[in-house]
């Protein structure tokens, strides 16, 4: 990367160290992935992101240091049940979540977040075709509804097989109903 457009793309404010800079950079990119909706285009266009900020702090400022962490692995296996499963999803968003707040440097952070699409993925793929795609046409994938509201939906439920969700799908509350056509709209993002 040429010096003067790193220069650009990682600019000082006053009284700000390189170091400062690269941490406040970082934070956000670690607030973003935290916070959002696992879409994974969305996700790697702001991972790219950050690589290039990271390149261009590296390239004005070398002296930039970066710390280590280990990162853990995480099996990914589902119960084949809803409530089942949307728990331990939420446990494997806790487990990468805490990693990516505790990532401090652009490999560390890749590693965590495409394992976390990967992971994602593997669940969102749960709910291909419940709904048909013109079913879905109201529905905003980044929109995601409050996991403590679907738990409590969910609990109400009295099977939550996913060939009871398959069958009765239109009967659910409409809450249960947005949340299976949002992960069915993400899982045609997957094709």
């Amino acid at each position: 990367m040429d010096k003067t457009f790193a220069a650009t793309l990682f600019k000082l404010e006053d009284h700000q160290t390189p170091q400062d800079k690269y941490e406040e950079e970082l934070f956000k990119f670690k607030q973003f992935f935290v916070t959002k909706a696992v879409v994974p285009k969305l996700f790697l266009s702001k991972l790219n992101e950050y690589t290039r900020i990271h390149e261009a702090a590296l390239t004005v400022y070398p002296e930039i240091q970066m710390s280590t962490f280990q990162i853990d692995s995480l099996a990914v296996s589902f119960e084949h049940c809803w409530t089942g499963d949307y728990n331990i999803h939420q446990k494997i968003r806790t487990h990468y979540k805490y990693h990516v707040m505790a990532c401090t440097s652009v490999s560390e952070l890749s590693v965590v977040v495409l394992n976390w699409m990967e992971a994602e993925q593997h669940y969102v793929r749960l709910y291909a075709g419940i709904f048909s795609s013109d079913e879905i046409s109201e529905v905003i994938v980044s929109k995601e509804p409050n996991p403590m509201d679907i738990l409590a939906e969910m609990r109400n439920l009295s099977n939550d097989e996913w060939h009871f969700l398959k069958t009765y799908r239109k009967e659910l509350p409409e809450l249960l109903q947005y949340e299976l056509k949002r992960l069915t709209l993400l899982s045609h993002y997957l094709e």
